[in-house]
């Protein structure tokens, strides 16, 4: 008997310690919330602890205290090929910078104002809830974590929002079919992963909309009044200050409140 290097095991070993650093780095550098929403980061820590356990296992199999076989024609001793997915997936997570979705996905995705907000997972519950400090407030900043439920609230129920003065940070985003007067202020939505991000966010008019490029960011403040788009009835912010933002946010998503 004899110890013998096992290189399955030990390529077995790199594959998951590179998915261990990726996840962890993710985390640290806090570009994970551009991944998933973080009410699953703790699912997420507990699968590093698995991955982590998973490893020590590999790392203790790469030498094996049993008599290897070279040439007993086991099938196992020719299966390097399974490996080269996760070999890819490795390099691409490294290779490529995380980015956000820009206003170039909005014309496929579709603006929240095509949406059926109330089809959208825990925002229909959210959207019933008691929500009276948003209703009574004639003045109303839009921020990470009420965002979706603003906009959501504005949709279903226009005429209570007639008049109110609004605080909306986000990209611009213009459509073709948008007067040089009107432009959208959006931001993505990560309900769970950025596979389902949805733009939600606002049309915004004045006269000097057509200064600002699409995926420039802005602060905008205006009044909210309710007007025809495309057939349907939605809130428009008659805008009143524009804000450049010289340095967007790192995360540039919102999430459903929990």
């Amino acid at each position: 008997m004899k110890i013998h290097f096992n290189n399955d095991a030990f390529t077995k070993s790199l594959i998951v310690a590179g998915f261990v650093y990726f996840i962890y780095s993710m985390m640290v550098s806090n570009q994970l919330a551009m991944y998933v929403n973080p009410r699953f980061f703790p699912l997420i820590q507990a699968s590093i602890l698995l991955l982590c356990i998973l490893l020590v296992v590999q790392i203790l199999q790469i030498f094996s205290h049993h008599k290897h076989h070279a040439a007993c024609g086991c099938s196992h001793h020719n299966h390097t090929w399974v490996f080269i997915p996760f070999l890819i997936a490795l390099f691409l997570a490294f290779a490529f910078s995380t980015t956000s979705l820009d206003a170039k996905i909005v014309d496929n995705k579709g603006l929240n104002t095509r949406l059926n907000l109330n089809n959208i997972p825990m925002l229909s519950t959210q959207s019933k809830q008691d929500s009276s400090a948003i209703d009574s407030s004639d003045y109303i900043a839009l921020n990470e974590t009420n965002f979706m439920n603003v906009i959501t609230r504005m949709n279903n129920k226009r005429e209570d929002y007639i008049g109110k003065q609004v605080e909306i940070t986000g990209f611009v985003y213009r459509e073709p079919t948008m007067k040089p007067s009107q432009i959208a202020i959006v931001r993505y939505a990560l309900v769970c992963c950025s596979a389902d991000a949805a733009p939600f966010g606002l049309l915004c008019e004045n006269i000097d909309m057509y200064k600002f490029k699409a995926n420039s960011w802005l602060t905008i403040t205006g009044t909210i009044v309710v007007e025809n788009y495309k057939g349907a009835e939605i809130p428009v912010i008659k805008v009143t200050s524009v804000e450049p933002v010289e340095t967007p946010p790192q995360n540039q998503y919102v999430y459903p409140q929990n």
